[in-house]
């Protein structure tokens, strides 16, 4: 195939397996920033959950991450007090 020997596409191979971990499990850490693994079954589940939707274990809210200031809400207005 292509004029490459068995060596050179194993290589080829590895080379394109490790580009695409590398950027798939990247974006996928920076696009996971609210979920949480359930500490039972390992679900992710929202940091806003009280119980994972897939056991039904409660999750102790004191152990979650916590949410982000008003102030970083781009959408929140300036006048709105909460």
């Amino acid at each position: 195939m292509f004029g490459l020997g068995t060596v050179e596409m194993i290589v080829l191979a590895i080379v394109f397996a490790s580009v695409i971990s590398f950027l798939f499990g990247r974006s996928r850490s920076t696009r996971i920033k609210n979920l949480s693994p359930c500490p039972d079954c390992h679900a992710l589940v929202s940091n806003r959950a009280t119980v994972c939707l897939k056991c039904g274990s409660p999750l102790d809210m004191a152990n979650r991450l916590p949410d982000r200031p008003d102030s970083d809400n781009p959408y929140q207005s300036p006048h709105v007090k909460r």
